[in-house]
């Protein structure tokens, strides 16, 4: 009777750690999580099921921070209760986990690579369903299948709602019209900081599209605050035209986030050096160009955000597309994902 008390409250203390992750409470899901490793450790017998939910939700913590040896302790912890249990929203979990710890180390290219050859459960979780969906589409943007991503998409439910994943999408396909009506009809719980977060950086990335730097700035600024009550980094990664932006604007560089953020994002969409078959080697400057050209921003915006004027950029951009011996920018992003540069 009693291991099975100790086993109840193990599971209900790791079930809650994990749903204040899914949420973006982080401090409460930290203290949920060592309560829950504790009682199992006291007990003498650590491989409680619930001990697996506890240790995700460590794990999903440590992500949002971008502290991935962190997330990846608690994951080499979760393993052998997974392997012992086989049960599917555990694998499920596992595995959504490694690849966003994959994302954050080794880039997006590699995670993508991961998470589609890695068979997710028949059966699992409707919420763990979507965000590996989700995290598959938005990896797919960042590596210039736009496309892709929105097949994706629509691979989904109707029951299944991804607002953030839609309005990327759409982004990412240069529907601006199309992002902001998925993102007029988000509607985000107060006490969800994880959303909430990225509900400002989609406007922010939106209004910037529309053409209003200050306004997408008030949001990006919102954004920040909202992020620093839990330092909440991970949901700024999802959104590239918002880093962008926050790298164009010299008066946030000094913000408690900017630095770490900028450093994360600079690996999450590095392209690796694949220029053999090239008319010549791009330049680093080119590459950071061209590493930009998935998002859509218009010309000015893109220049905005490099600090450089638009004659110049435009003069990379003949460059860039002299060396991948192409005509336009959707050819450029073809030919960039086909070499390995995007």
């Amino acid at each position: 009777v009693y291991k099975r008390q100790v086993a109840w409250r193990v599971y209900v203390l790791g079930a809650m750690a994990l749903v204040q992750a899914w949420r973006g409470q982080l401090t409460d899901s930290e203290t949920l999580t060592s309560t829950a490793v504790a009682v199992a450790h006291e007990s003498l017998t650590p491989q409680y099921v619930g001990l697996a939910y506890a240790l995700h939700a460590g794990a999903l913590v440590a992500l949002d921070r971008l502290d991935t040896s962190m997330a990846r302790s608690y994951l080499e912890q979760a393993q052998p209760i997974v392997d012992r249990s086989l049960r599917p929203p555990l694998i499920g979990m596992q595995q959504l986990l490694r690849a966003g710890t994959t994302t954050v180390e080794h880039g997006a290219a590699a995670a993508l690579e991961a998470i589609e050859r890695t068979s997710p459960p028949a059966i699992q979780p409707r919420v763990v369903d979507l965000a590996r969906r989700s995290l598959h589409a938005r990896l797919l943007i960042a590596v210039g299948r736009a496309s892709s991503a929105r097949h994706v998409v629509r691979s989904m439910a109707p029951s299944q709602h991804a607002p953030a994943t839609r309005v990327d999408v759409a982004l990412a396909l240069d529907d601006c019209g199309a992002a902001r009506a998925e993102w007029t009809a988000w509607k985000v719980s107060e006490s969800d900081l994880d959303a909430l977060v990225g509900h400002r950086l989609r406007d922010a990335a939106i209004t910037w599209r529309e053409g209003s730097r200050p306004s997408a700035l008030r949001a990006l600024e919102e954004a920040l605050s909202i992020a620093m009550t839990e330092r909440l980094t991970r949901p700024f990664l999802e959104v590239p035209a918002a880093l962008a932006l926050l790298k164009s604007e010299p008066r946030l560089q000094n913000h408690p986030l900017a630095k770490e953020l900028l450093a994360a994002a600079a690996v999450t969409y590095r392209r690796e050096s694949r220029q053999d078959d090239l008319v010549g080697p791009l330049t680093e400057r080119e590459l950071e160009i061209l590493a930009l050209l998935p998002s859509r921003l218009e010309n000015r915006d893109l220049a905005s955000a490099l600090t450089i004027s638009v004659n110049t950029l435009k003069t990379h951009l003949r460059h860039i597309y002299t060396k991948l011996d192409v005509e336009d920018r959707d050819d450029a992003i073809d030919r960039a994902a086909t070499i390995g540069l995007l």
